[in-house]
């Protein structure tokens, strides 16, 4: 099975990114989250659509990103009121 590296974080956003990935799994990808000292990276199988959709269209990636973020925020805030 072949991956393609998506995009390349700071490790700081290993969170962002693990939330990125549980989306683009929602969507059928098979997805890695591959992390270093410095850095955080996500990868996606070139067999899922979303992923093909994602090379031809950079900006599919970031409405993504928004997503997790969003879901990310929501969930800290309900952490926060408990």
């Amino acid at each position: 099975m072949s991956f393609f590296k998506l995009k390349t974080f700071n490790i700081q956003q290993r969170p962002w990114v693990y939330q990125l990935g549980c989306k683009l799994g929602q969507e059928d990808a098979l997805i890695i989250v591959s992390c270093s000292t410095n850095t955080c990276s996500l990868w996606g199988s070139l067999r899922a659509f979303i992923i093909k959709d994602i090379l031809l269209n950079p900006a599919t990636l970031q409405l993504f990103n928004a997503e997790a973020v969003s879901s990310e925020n929501s969930r800290s805030a309900d952490t926060q009121q408990n």
